[in-house]
């Protein structure tokens, strides 16, 4: 299965924030294995692995769970304490209301409101205590509470939509494909909405899953992905059964998987920003960038994905992140 990479932007946010508390970034990248040449560029994308590792190494430099972002430290542990709080017996409902008794907890931390309406939830989100200029606390708190909260369920928590109180950015259709719903931007309060129903969904973990959780965090976090209800997050959906198989669908098969016509699926691509082409060439450069993160060579992954030779996908690779797969190798583990 091909993880979502993640956008240098978001990573650059992070290494902001922690570099003003006086941690040496440049010395946690190199620990990582990230180049800090890949940061200059917004099309270069990294594995959740390799920025699972970053932040590990960030947290054990600076102290803080919330790597500068809080409106004061938050001793390492603090976010570990938090999730053996919220882990317990009862449904979505009780794990939002237990957050919202806890978030007191860290200094700093959004401040949470539940709704319930008889069709959809509404969870608004004050981040206005946060030391956040980029907006990446909020955004991935966000992210947080609906994968964290998937897991502990054990089925997809699936968003309604994302309202987020600033501009829309230049990345904007990557908050769709994180989120897997439409989110709007400008708005007076961040909040998210989602079926109702899902307040009542058992939450199924133990104590003894939640500590194996916590041991590979925040890798589980950062590529965890259920495929959300747009129509682009189901066609990478269809189109990933044949990456691997070097026989993708044609437009046709994959519109029968939405029982629509290829037509109609190409004007709510369309609609969304994005194409059959594009998604596919999306899954072919997550999926390399994935491999290499990984520890292949780059012949290994040219072969793997269908290029005919290596100096095709060298072209490719260069074509989707702005650099070159050799740098992303020298940079691996």
């Amino acid at each position: 299965m091909a993880e979502l990479t993640i956008p240098v932007p978001f990573l650059r946010a992070a290494l902001r924030s922690v570099a003003a508390t006086g941690v040496d970034v440049e010395a946690a990248l190199r620990h990582a294995g990230i180049p800090s040449a890949l940061l200059r560029d917004n099309r270069a994308r990294l594995a959740p692995k390799q920025v699972a590792k970053l932040i590990r190494r960030l947290w054990r430099l600076s102290g803080d769970d919330m790597l500068g972002m809080g409106s004061a430290v938050s001793p390492r542990g603090t976010l570990q304490l938090l999730a053996h709080a919220l882990v317990g017996p009862g449904d979505v409902r009780d794990l939002l209301t237990r957050m919202i008794a806890l978030q007191g907890a860290i200094a700093g931390a959004p401040q949470v409101s539940l709704t319930e309406g008889p069709e959809l939830a509404r969870v608004e989100v004050d981040a206005s205590r946060l030391n956040d200029p980029d907006h990446l606390a909020l955004d991935f708190s966000l992210v947080v509470m609906q994968r964290f909260t998937s897991w502990l369920i054990g089925q997809p928590l699936r968003f309604h939509q994302v309202e987020l109180p600033y501009p829309a950015p230049a990345i904007a259709r990557e908050y769709e494909v994180m989120f897997g719903c439409p989110v709007t931007f400008g708005g007076p309060v961040a909040a998210i909405t989602f079926c109702s129903t899902m307040l009542d969904a058992p939450a199924i973990r133990t104590i003894a899953e939640l500590e194996e959780y916590l041991r590979r965090s925040p890798e589980d976090l950062l590529s965890q992905r259920e495929y959300g209800s747009l129509p682009s997050s189901r066609v990478r959906a269809a189109l990933e059964s044949g990456l691997y198989r070097n026989q993708w669908p044609d437009a046709e098969e994959v519109a029968a998987t939405l029982s629509v016509s290829s037509g109609h699926l190409r004007r709510m691509l369309r609609n969304e920003g994005t194409s059959l082409g594009l998604i596919k060439e999306e899954l072919l450069r997550d999926s390399a960038i994935t491999a290499m993160a990984r520890g292949a060579s780059i012949e290994e992954v040219a072969h793997q994905l269908g290029f005919s030779e290596a100096s095709a996908f060298r072209r490719a690779f260069k074509r989707w992140t702005g650099s070159t797969p050799t740098a992303y190798r020298i940079g691996g583990p």
